[in-house]
């Protein structure tokens, strides 16, 4: 049998639990801390009652971030959409009005981009209100839920 994604996880936080897992310029995570991550965050999304299969839209660079609210949303249930980071404004517009996500997160600024501003002003003119969350520019972004253990993990 095929192990899932947050199987995976789960098995090499169990195994290796302080052996390096992530790390990007901001960032050093070991899979102990990776599982940890992912299980307040998943706790954090089921808390705020989004419906199964519900939608959250990344729009974000290369980060730690990008890849833990990926696990975060599996294990919660949930479609991760990423959006590449240097994605133009009228193919962000028709992602974001096809997907219609419940929650949508982008960092502040990118490249001079103003990702805060270009995000609300899209969803206003689509008429979307999705949960709005920021990634910090310094620091690892905090979604702090009770644990959650997996039990609405997506099975593919």
């Amino acid at each position: 049998m095929t192990e899932s994604i947050t199987q995976a996880l789960a098995r090499q936080a169990r195994e290796r639990p302080a052996a390096l897992a992530l790390v990007d310029d901001r960032t050093r995570l070991t899979w102990g801390e990776v599982a940890a991550w992912v299980a307040r965050a998943a706790g954090w999304f089921r808390k705020h009652d989004l419906p199964r299969g519900a939608t959250v839209l990344g729009w974000l660079p290369n980060c730690a971030e990008w890849y833990l609210l990926r696990l975060a949303c599996e294990q919660a249930g949930l479609l991760w959409v990423p959006v590449p980071a240097a994605q133009g404004r009228r193919e962000l517009t028709s992602i974001v009005e096809r997907a219609r996500p419940r929650v949508l997160i982008s960092r502040t600024r990118f490249r001079e981009r103003g990702y805060v501003a270009e995000v609300d002003e899209i969803c206003a003119r689509l008429d979307l209100r999705p949960l709005r969350i920021t990634v910090p520019d310094d620091g690892l972004l905090c979604l702090d839920g009770p644990l959650d253990d997996g039990r609405a993990a997506l099975r593919l």
